[in-house]
């Protein structure tokens, strides 16, 4: 079965929802890059691991409340974009399963800032590319054999990139002594500039 209108106008107050959160995350990606940039050409790795530390804290808190306010008051998100009535009501179980888009995806889109700016370049090509090879098909799936579940796609596209990039970053930081098991910075003094 098909959602109609009603399934248009909550998929828009997912997406801008999503939008609104994507302007933080933006924010901290600047930071990642901007002040990360002079720490990483001062050969200040403390720093650079202090700052990620900090931001990667206020992220994932602050997304984690937003995951939380939308869980709880599903009819607030909604009423805030125009809905009433019937709306409203059918607005809350796919505002609620969508509220677990936002912890993986504040983890995921800074990550991929963050390797750009340690030069891991294809490291964060895959993260992009992840992004819509994650998503499109977990869509595509939802909307070919559950239609009415369709609102759980994103959610698990995003839940299982984030997992493939703990996963990939864990791999690499094994094989490498010294670094970050998640940000892939070095935590300890590289021997070759003494």
């Amino acid at each position: 079965s098909s959602h109609g209108a009603d399934g248009m106008f909550v998929l828009s107050v997912c997406v801008q929802t999503l939008m609104l959160s994507m302007l933080v995350l933006s924010g901290a990606g600047s930071a990642i890059t901007g002040i990360g940039g002079v720490l990483s050409g001062e050969q200040d790795m403390d720093g650079i691991n202090r700052l990620l530390n900090s931001i990667f804290k206020v992220i994932m808190v602050g997304m984690a409340v937003v995951s939380v306010v939308v869980f709880l008051f599903p009819g607030m998100i909604a009423n805030l974009f125009g809905a009433t009535g019937h709306l409203l009501g059918f607005s809350e179980k796919p505002l609620r399963i969508f509220s677990l888009i936002f912890i993986p995806i504040g983890l995921v889109i800074p990550l991929s800032n963050l390797f750009v700016l340690l030069n891991r370049n294809m490291l964060a090509s895959l993260v992009n590319v992840g992004l819509l090879v994650c998503l499109l098909p977990a869509v595509w799936l939802m909307s070919t054999i559950a239609p009415d579940d369709i609102w759980y796609a994103m959610p698990c596209g995003m839940w299982v990139l984030m997992g493939l990039c703990i996963a990939a970053t864990c791999v690499i930081s094994s094989r490498h002594k010294g670094l970050h098991w998640l940000f892939l910075t070095k935590t300890v003094p590289d021997d070759s500039n003494r």
